[in-house]
């Protein structure tokens, strides 16, 4: 039927094929539904590693939201606790640098004024300014969900 063109379909009611040969799902039915069978369980075993993996994934990224969160609010309660001495620890550079003042502003005032002392109470003056304003950038970035500021630290000194 091949040698002429024939399908199978067109021939007589009652008809018989003979000296056909077998197809490959006559031949090897086992063989080919083990490998189906095998194929289908490699692809379910796939889908359920990728959707474990999507599910671990996205777990981690909210454990790390918590521990970011938890993280923030460990840091403002610290400041909240710490606020007695924040406003110690500002009181005094401030302090200091309103006593130096008011001692230039004497030393200025009096009939010969000594340069040289007025020169070291302004540099008093400018560091007690430093101080303070490193306080607040410290406050600043403790109270900011931002990451920990890190240096290297000499322990021999």
């Amino acid at each position: 039927m091949q040698r002429w063109g024939v399908s199978g379909g067109r021939l007589p009611p009652g008809s018989k094929i003979l000296f056909r040969g077998p197809t490959a799902w006559e031949k090897y039915p086992a063989y080919i539904l083990a490998v189906t069978a095998a194929i289908l369980i490699q692809a379910a075993l796939i889908f359920w590693l990728l959707y474990e993996h999507r599910r671990r994934r996205v777990a981690e990224v909210e454990a790390r939201q918590r521990m970011s969160e938890l993280a923030h609010m460990n840091r403002r309660a610290t400041v909240g606790e710490l606020s007695s001495l924040l406003a110690h620890e500002l009181n005094q550079p401030l302090g200091a640098i309103l006593a130096h003042a008011e001692t230039a502003e004497l030393i200025v005032n009096s009939p010969s004024p000594d340069m040289a002392e007025i020169k070291e109470i302004v540099a008093d003056i400018k560091r007690d300014d430093h101080r303070a304003s490193e306080i607040i950038r410290r406050l600043r970035s403790i109270l900011k969900n931002a990451p920990p500021e890190t240096k290297d630290l000499d322990l021999n000194e």
